[in-house]
């Protein structure tokens, strides 16, 4: 009885690491020259898993009442493709801006990016807007090495004036909160323990076949003969 209930506790912990992926975080820069309504960016998944964004931050420098800001992403690089609308995907937007600083970006869902793919992003405010870095703001890695950050565009507006004011490369400044998408692992059967065989047959006869029980009696009952 001990075996089962030592397998079951490692079962149990087995399924609670697998269920709770560890979140880790990139940071870009706070090292800002300037700002700017809207900025571009790539991520790369360096991970052997998927990779689910759960939390955006970015440095906001201004914002009003009335504020908007959205957030649009793309397979591949965003680079050569800002000026583009047909090939960006809504990932959400909040209303309104949120206060100036760090602040979270609720854009009501998850980003998730592919194992080796890259994904370019966009984030545009209508009425404030977003810190960045200058030229030398490239490539950022996280400290876990799963997530590449590489540095886009700062633009002032949105389409069909976005073509004309364009400025490359700037680094957002931002904070992006992920984790892997981990799988419960398979579970295998649990093998039996390993018996040895007794003359005396004792122990809980639940556990054991209507077959075993069987004999073990007639052995117990002919060597309590032989005794007398």
């Amino acid at each position: 009885m001990v075996f089962h209930s030592l397998s079951s506790i490692l079962r149990l912990l087995c399924l609670g690491f697998a269920a709770f992926a560890q979140a880790q975080t990139l940071f870009t820069t706070d090292s800002v020259v300037s700002d700017s309504a809207g900025a571009s960016f790539d991520l790369t998944n360096n991970a052997m898993e998927m990779l689910i964004i759960t939390s955006w931050k970015f440095l906001v420098a201004t914002t009003s009442a009335d504020a908007t800001v959205e957030l649009y992403y793309k397979s591949g690089t965003q680079a050569g493709s800002i000026s583009d609308e047909t090939v960006w995907t809504k990932l959400g937007e909040t209303v309104p801006l949120p206060e100036v600083g760090m602040s979270e970006i609720d854009v009501g869902d998850s980003a998730m990016i592919g194992v080796g793919e890259t994904t370019g992003f966009f984030i545009y405010s209508d009425g404030g807007t977003i810190s960045y870095g200058g030229p030398e703001i490239t490539t950022v890695t996280s400290d876990d090495s799963l997530v590449t950050f590489d540095a886009g565009s700062a633009f002032t507006a949105l389409y069909p004036q976005l073509s004309t004011e364009i400025f490359t490369p700037r680094g957002v400044s931002m904070e992006i909160t992920y984790t892997e998408e981990t799988d419960s692992p398979t579970m295998q059967p649990t093998a039996a323990p390993s018996v040895v065989p007794e003359l005396f047959c004792t122990g809980d006869i639940r556990i054991i076949n209507i077959a075993r029980f069987i004999i073990c009696s007639v052995l117990n009952w002919f060597f309590s003969d032989d005794e007398e």
